[in-house]
């Protein structure tokens, strides 16, 4: 998986007590976006500029402080929720993505997506 490249998930999941959603895409989905970024998975583990953005890329997978269920994800709509990148969450760029939603975890709930959010200030530092 990407996130192994990057040890990433530790350092966002490392509060004891912190509640998260999560939005975990498919190694298919990455290996999509990647080739639309131009970037493999070699370059991403051998680039440490690339590892940065990588990073900052999975904080746009996560919303701290919230746990939210596909219904509630769906009844958010446009409404704007912190993500842990610090940007605002947007509930509409990740459910038309979600291929499998509510897994519960022990401090939080993830949905498997199809691709990785990638916001437009990204797309234009990887290229």
């Amino acid at each position: 998986s990407i996130a192994a490249t990057d040890g990433a998930a530790q350092t966002i999941f490392d509060e004891p007590y912190a509640s998260f959603t999560a939005f975990a895409a498919t190694d298919e989905g990455w290996e999509v976006t990647l080739g639309r970024l131009e970037v493999s998975q070699e370059t991403l583990a051998s680039d440490s500029e690339l590892k940065g953005l990588l990073h900052e890329l999975l904080l746009h997978q996560v919303v701290k402080h919230h746990v939210l269920n596909s219904t509630q994800l769906a009844a958010l709509g446009n409404d704007a929720l912190e993500l842990e990148s610090g940007s605002a969450f947007y509930a509409d760029n990740f459910v038309p993505n979600v291929i499998s939603p509510d897994h519960h975890a022990i401090n939080g709930i993830v949905h498997f997506v199809s691709k990785p959010y990638v916001p437009s200030s990204l797309r234009a530092k990887i290229k």
